[in-house]
């Protein structure tokens, strides 16, 4: 009776399904055909190795490869301080991306928001310039549309509140959650100094800060363990006026062999990372077509004009890719118009022939496959919406319970703030189970973020009611009134749904 999830290792990866066209090898190395033909020669002539080792060594030692004190000097006069754990960046949910088709605009540019390079010095507090000073500002001059350089935020406020000992590092997720809890406040009402981080902003200045919190953030990785930046899910939030802020291991040519160049373009040496550090900026555009074989982010980061052009730089996909450990979308400001009016399209495409699976109405909120799936027949969710809003997806099992179909893990985030059409589960392909020949699940679309649980533990607490009835009681006075159906093979509707106002629909799936 229950819809099942089987793995999904066809749903295409990143911009137009790859990472990075023209990307060789791993980070760009081009090195895996050379490796593929040397390995039978060194079977056949063992001596081979001893000579192999000795150019490996050589080349170590003389070329950029090697960390020496010279790079160590000049790494140390450009600020860095972003600490990149897995397991802290690993307990952040991750982004639902629009579906790969989505169409884009091949070219973006948020450089009109941002406001312009400041310049940390020698203090590691490039997570406060990335998240916020960049960043924040950024949100605020797309919303405002105000002059970035007299609306921007303070990197201190943020910095000086999560920082590690010694003013030397912090975590990037820590800067998103203290802007979504407390907020920012602008750069004159709080200074930064980088001679010390020893400040901390009083009652009033934290007050002040409340009026500027932001939405949140999700990581923007392939799924809940792989944490591959998604290049397509940084392209999407930038479309939508949303920046994107990276944590990025740095060093070699990108420290003072960028002085004066627009365009970062890492040598043999530099993808070896020996001696590289953790380094929070922010990405402010993306151009498709930059390269011949490749498109390029625009970043922008905290080193002054001196570096790169005017303190801004292009990377390649490939190479932010390879370079990046973390990348978090910061939700976009809502906007004031239409805020409340949802328009929603619900529908269920089949995997195989990549076509719409017919649904027909019921009654109410109630819909049905027109004609029966196949056992095991693989589909995926397609959801489309014109605001924010929060989608769940519950199942009802063999003996009446309900359980969770999305989020599917804890990892993965319900939220649709980047508008737009979504094909999910990702990762992973619903398909009606062998038993009975009738399966039942519920969608709910809400405008704000739902404990779906304790909701799930509040469906069994009574297993022997239809599990219709269960939904629809469940959402009780929170279902809007002036739901619209207009059902075309999918489902779709449009409502005024103001705060706490959640959309039930039931769909029942036949089978044979």
């Amino acid at each position: 009776m229950p819809i099942r999830m089987s793995d999904d290792n066809d749903s295409g990866r990143g911009w137009g399904g790859n990472q990075g066209r023209g990307s060789g090898g791993d980070g760009g190395g081009g090195g895996f055909p050379l490796i593929g033909w040397l390995i039978p020669l060194l079977f056949r002539y063992p001596k081979l190795l001893i000579v192999l080792l000795l150019v490996g060594g050589i080349y170590y030692f003389t070329q950029k490869g090697c960390s020496g004190p010279a790079q160590k000097q000049e790494r140390n006069s450009y600020g860095t301080g972003a600490t990149l754990d897995p397991a802290v960046y690993d307990k952040n949910e991750v982004f639902a991306a629009l579906d790969n088709g989505e169409p884009l605009p091949e070219k973006v540019s948020l450089e009109k928001f941002a406001p312009p390079p400041g310049d940390q010095g020698e203090q590691g507090s490039c997570v406060g310039w990335g998240s916020t000073y960049c960043g924040r500002t950024v949100l605020e001059s797309v919303i405002t549309h105000q002059d970035p350089d007299k609306i921007k935020f303070s990197p201190a406020f943020t910095y000086n509140q999560i920082g590690a000992n010694g003013c030397q590092g912090a975590y990037i997720t820590d800067a998103v959650e203290l802007m979504t809890s407390r907020g920012a406040v602008p750069y004159e009402e709080f200074p930064y100094s980088a001679g010390s981080c020893a400040q901390k902003p009083d009652e009033h200045v934290l007050q002040d800060a409340s009026k500027f919190k932001m939405r949140g953030g999700n990581r923007l990785s392939f799924g809940g363990d792989d944490y591959t930046v998604d290049v397509n899910a940084m392209r999407q939030n930038l479309a939508h006026n949303a920046p994107v802020i990276i944590g990025m291991a740095v060093g070699g040519t990108f420290m003072g062999a960028m002085e004066g160049k627009d365009v970062w373009m890492p040598d043999q040496g530099d993808y070896s990372k020996n001696g590289f550090g953790g380094h929070c900026m922010c990405v402010i555009g993306y151009d498709d077509n930059f390269f011949k074989d490749d498109g390029a982010f625009l970043i922008q980061n905290s080193w002054g004009a001196k570096w790169g052009k005017n303190g801004r730089a292009w990377i390649s996909y490939k190479d932010l890719v390879y370079f990046t450990n973390e990348a978090y979308g910061i939700d976009p400001m809502p906007s004031t118009v239409n805020e409340t009016k949802l328009q929603c399209a619900i529908g269920m495409v089949d995997r195989e022939s990549n076509t719409d699976i017919v649904l027909k109405n019921k009654g109410q909120n109630i819909y049905a496959t027109a004609s029966p799936m196949k056992i095991g027949q693989k589909f995926k969710m397609k959801i489309t919406n014109n605001i924010e809003c929060y989608v769940y997806i519950f199942g009802k099992e063999t003996d009446n319970s309900a359980y969770v179909l999305f989020p599917y893990t804890p990892k993965h985030s319900a939220y649709c703030g980047i508008t737009g059409t979504r094909l999910f589960p990702r990762d992973y392909n619903m398909e009606p189970d062998k038993l009975g020949n009738k399966d039942y699940f519920a969608v709910l679309v809400s405008k704000t973020r739902l404990d779906y649980k304790a909701l799930n533990e509040k469906l069994n607490a009574d297993k022997t009611s239809d599990f219709s009835k269960r939904i629809m009681n469940l959402v009780g006075e929170n279902k809007p009134e002036d739901v619209n159906f207009d059902s075309n093979n999918s489902i779709s509707f449009n409502a005024e749904i103001k705060r706490g106002g959640i959309v039930p629909i039931v769909i029942e799936v036949d089978k044979r």
